[in-house]
Protein backbone atom coordinates (compact mmCIF):
# COMPACT_ATOMS: atom_id res chain seq x y z
CA UNK A 1 0.00 0.00 0.00
CA UNK A 2 2.60 2.49 0.78
CA UNK A 3 4.48 1.92 -2.50
CA UNK A 4 1.10 2.75 -4.05
CA UNK A 5 0.84 5.62 -2.40
CA UNK A 6 4.19 7.14 -3.20
CA UNK A 7 3.53 5.99 -6.59
CA UNK A 8 0.35 8.34 -6.72
CA UNK A 9 2.05 11.05 -5.42
CA UNK A 10 4.53 10.46 -8.33
CA UNK A 11 1.83 10.52 -10.68
CA UNK A 12 0.62 13.98 -9.35
CA UNK A 13 3.99 15.60 -9.28
CA UNK A 14 4.70 14.85 -12.68
CA UNK A 15 1.47 15.87 -14.20
CA UNK A 16 1.80 18.89 -12.07
CA UNK A 17 5.08 19.68 -13.73
CA UNK A 18 3.11 18.94 -17.44
CA UNK A 19 0.62 21.47 -16.38
CA UNK A 20 3.37 23.95 -15.65
CA UNK A 21 4.20 23.97 -19.28
CA UNK A 22 0.92 23.54 -21.53
CA UNK A 23 0.15 27.60 -22.09
CA UNK A 24 -3.37 27.94 -22.88
CA UNK A 25 -3.39 30.71 -25.77
CA UNK A 26 -6.28 31.75 -28.12
CA UNK A 27 -6.70 31.11 -31.32
CA UNK A 28 -5.03 32.86 -34.57
CA UNK A 29 -4.49 31.40 -37.81
CA UNK A 30 -1.27 30.02 -37.44
CA UNK A 31 -2.92 27.32 -35.52
CA UNK A 32 -5.78 26.73 -38.26
CA UNK A 33 -4.41 23.81 -38.87
CA UNK A 34 -4.10 22.24 -35.66
CA UNK A 35 -7.48 23.08 -34.56
CA UNK A 36 -9.21 21.04 -37.58
CA UNK A 37 -6.35 18.35 -37.16
CA UNK A 38 -6.76 17.63 -33.68
CA UNK A 39 -10.87 17.91 -33.76
CA UNK A 40 -10.74 15.35 -37.44
CA UNK A 41 -8.55 12.83 -34.62
CA UNK A 42 -11.26 12.44 -32.43
CA UNK A 43 -14.25 13.01 -34.74
CA UNK A 44 -12.64 9.62 -36.80
CA UNK A 45 -11.73 7.44 -33.69
CA UNK A 46 -15.36 8.05 -31.96
CA UNK A 47 -18.09 8.57 -34.91
CA UNK A 48 -17.60 10.34 -38.61
CA UNK A 49 -16.89 13.89 -39.87
CA UNK A 50 -20.50 15.63 -40.43
CA UNK A 51 -20.93 18.67 -42.50
CA UNK A 52 -21.64 21.02 -39.97
CA UNK A 53 -17.91 19.75 -38.48
CA UNK A 54 -15.96 20.43 -42.00
CA UNK A 55 -18.02 23.93 -42.34
CA UNK A 56 -16.51 24.92 -38.76
CA UNK A 57 -13.11 23.44 -38.63
CA UNK A 58 -12.70 24.61 -42.30
CA UNK A 59 -13.15 28.18 -40.90
CA UNK A 60 -12.07 28.75 -37.67
CA UNK A 61 -11.46 32.49 -38.07
CA UNK A 62 -15.46 32.74 -38.63
CA UNK A 63 -15.92 31.82 -34.97
CA UNK A 64 -13.86 34.81 -34.03
CA UNK A 65 -16.16 37.48 -36.70
CA UNK A 66 -19.40 35.98 -34.85
CA UNK A 67 -18.18 36.76 -31.61
CA UNK A 68 -16.81 33.71 -30.56
CA UNK A 69 -13.07 32.35 -29.49
CA UNK A 70 -11.30 29.36 -29.46
CA UNK A 71 -8.63 28.43 -27.35
CA UNK A 72 -5.61 25.81 -27.57
CA UNK A 73 -3.43 24.31 -24.96
CA UNK A 74 0.05 24.70 -26.25
CA UNK A 75 3.85 22.72 -25.11
CA UNK A 76 6.57 23.54 -26.99
CA UNK A 77 4.91 25.30 -29.71
CA UNK A 78 2.54 22.44 -30.47
CA UNK A 79 -1.39 22.51 -30.02
CA UNK A 80 -2.13 19.72 -27.73
CA UNK A 81 -5.37 20.09 -27.76
CA UNK A 82 -8.71 22.87 -28.64
CA UNK A 83 -12.14 23.56 -27.25
CA UNK A 84 -14.16 26.79 -29.14
CA UNK A 85 -16.87 28.87 -27.84
CA UNK A 86 -19.37 29.47 -30.31
CA UNK A 87 -21.46 32.47 -29.68
CA UNK A 88 -25.25 31.36 -29.68
CA UNK A 89 -26.76 34.82 -28.21
CA UNK A 90 -26.08 37.87 -25.64
CA UNK A 91 -26.14 35.38 -23.40
CA UNK A 92 -24.83 31.82 -24.34
CA UNK A 93 -21.94 30.88 -25.94
CA UNK A 94 -21.98 26.86 -27.01
CA UNK A 95 -18.78 24.89 -26.14
CA UNK A 96 -17.89 23.31 -29.17
CA UNK A 97 -14.75 21.45 -30.74
CA UNK A 98 -13.48 20.36 -27.87
CA UNK A 99 -10.42 18.02 -27.78
CA UNK A 100 -7.71 16.65 -26.55
CA UNK A 101 -4.92 14.93 -28.50
CA UNK A 102 -4.66 10.96 -27.18
CA UNK A 103 -1.15 11.56 -26.13
CA UNK A 104 -2.10 13.56 -23.83
CA UNK A 105 -5.39 12.65 -22.29
CA UNK A 106 -5.75 11.94 -18.63
CA UNK A 107 -3.74 14.71 -17.80
CA UNK A 108 -6.42 17.62 -16.73
CA UNK A 109 -5.81 19.59 -19.87
CA UNK A 110 -9.46 19.30 -20.49
CA UNK A 111 -10.48 20.30 -17.06
CA UNK A 112 -7.94 23.46 -17.46
CA UNK A 113 -9.36 23.98 -20.88
CA UNK A 114 -13.22 24.15 -19.51
CA UNK A 115 -12.64 26.47 -16.74
CA UNK A 116 -10.48 28.57 -18.88
CA UNK A 117 -13.63 28.36 -20.88
CA UNK A 118 -15.92 29.16 -18.15
CA UNK A 119 -14.35 32.31 -16.92
CA UNK A 120 -13.63 33.76 -20.48
CA UNK A 121 -17.73 33.57 -20.81
CA UNK A 122 -17.87 35.04 -17.12
CA UNK A 123 -15.80 38.04 -17.95
CA UNK A 124 -17.68 38.71 -21.17
CA UNK A 125 -20.72 38.83 -19.21
CA UNK A 126 -21.87 35.91 -20.75
CA UNK A 127 -25.18 34.10 -18.76
CA UNK A 128 -25.11 30.17 -19.56
CA UNK A 129 -22.52 27.81 -21.82
CA UNK A 130 -24.55 25.10 -23.87
CA UNK A 131 -23.23 21.91 -25.12
CA UNK A 132 -23.73 18.79 -26.92
CA UNK A 133 -22.21 15.37 -26.60
CA UNK A 134 -22.72 11.83 -27.07
CA UNK A 135 -23.26 9.34 -24.29
CA UNK A 136 -20.23 7.01 -25.22
CA UNK A 137 -18.18 10.25 -24.47
CA UNK A 138 -18.13 9.27 -20.42
CA UNK A 139 -14.71 11.18 -19.50
CA UNK A 140 -16.00 14.06 -21.13
CA UNK A 141 -19.54 13.74 -19.33
CA UNK A 142 -18.30 13.26 -15.89
CA UNK A 143 -15.96 16.11 -16.77
CA UNK A 144 -18.73 18.37 -17.46
CA UNK A 145 -20.49 16.88 -14.80
CA UNK A 146 -17.84 17.90 -12.30
CA UNK A 147 -18.01 21.38 -13.46
CA UNK A 148 -21.77 21.70 -12.98
CA UNK A 149 -23.41 21.47 -16.43
CA UNK A 150 -26.41 19.75 -16.00
CA UNK A 151 -28.36 17.59 -18.29
CA UNK A 152 -30.90 19.14 -20.40
CA UNK A 153 -34.20 17.30 -21.80
CA UNK A 154 -33.85 16.32 -25.58
CA UNK A 155 -36.43 18.95 -27.17
CA UNK A 156 -34.82 20.54 -29.71
CA UNK A 157 -33.09 18.69 -33.02
CA UNK A 158 -29.06 19.26 -33.21
CA UNK A 159 -26.79 19.62 -36.49
CA UNK A 160 -25.20 16.62 -35.65
CA UNK A 161 -26.32 13.27 -35.77
CA UNK A 162 -24.36 11.92 -32.95
CA UNK A 163 -25.25 14.13 -30.08
CA UNK A 164 -27.91 12.51 -27.80
CA UNK A 165 -26.37 14.75 -24.54
CA UNK A 166 -27.70 18.12 -24.01
CA UNK A 167 -26.00 19.83 -20.96
CA UNK A 168 -26.10 23.98 -19.84
CA UNK A 169 -23.83 25.61 -17.07
CA UNK A 170 -25.79 28.93 -15.66
CA UNK A 171 -22.79 31.46 -14.68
Amino acid sequence: MRGQFNLNLACINLNKIFMEKVKIISYNPNYKKPFKELNYEWLNKYFEIEQMDEKILSNPQKIIDDGGQIFLPIINKEAISTVALLKMNESTFELAKMSVTEKHQGKSIGKKLCLTAIDYARNNNFKNIFLESNSKLTPALNLYKKLRFRLLPEKESSHYKRSDVKMMLNL
